[in-house]
């Protein structure tokens, strides 16, 4: 969803495979003012036809998401591909994890197949970091933002990318960088960790 109003405005809906794995993960966002949920089922990637078929089994896993998808008459737009690299630590209020998404690239989706290459690099020299935590910012990450002068700032990388392959369009004076409807992150200049 690139424009989020009305009931739209909760919810992102997307298909997530990590590398060539044969498994794919069926997902939903939904964000709150105060809280963020996932639900995500793992499918086999040869199962995604069934999210085009008329009479969908109602006991497959993910009928849950054609479901949703059908009413909101939802269809691939993009194929967002970038690299990651995940940390994880257990502290006294619960796991912490930190990722920096780089090399983000897209290609116009191909329909519900994951095509190989990873199309047109849309943003350069920039990583998105994120810090993911429960309750209070743990001191590591509190340190982590002031050595490095992060600012959080909202980005969506499938929103980076339907502009970047000019699906969309921003008003004159914007960046690709402008992006603020998605998930609290910062997107700073990339380096190798």
């Amino acid at each position: 969803m690139f424009r989020r109003h009305g009931s739209y405005r909760r919810s992102k809906y997307r298909i997530r495979r990590y590398g060539a794995c044969d498994e794919v993960f069926l997902e939903r966002k939904m964000r709150t003012r105060n809280v963020l949920s996932k639900r995500r089922t793992r499918v086999h990637g040869e199962e995604l036809g069934r999210l085009v078929l008329s009479d969908a089994d109602p006991d497959w896993e993910g009928a849950w998401f054609l479901k949703r998808i059908r009413i909101r008459r939802f269809a691939p737009a993009v194929q967002v591909s970038y690299r990651r690299s995940a940390r994880v630590a257990e502290t006294a209020m619960g796991d912490i994890r930190l990722t920096v998404d780089d090399s983000l690239s897209a290609i116009p989706a191909a329909g519900l197949v994951f095509r190989s290459g990873g199309g047109d690099i849309v943003v350069r020299d920039r990583a998105i970091v994120e810090l993911k935590f429960r309750v209070a910012t743990p001191a590591i990450f509190k340190k982590l933002v002031e050595q490095f002068v992060l600012e959080p700032k909202r980005i969506s990388k499938y929103r980076m990318a339907a502009l970047a392959l000019g699906l969309v369009h921003l008003p004159p004076g914007h960046s690709i960088l402008d992006t603020d409807e998605g998930d609290a992150a910062v997107c700073l200049p990339s380096c190798k960790c």
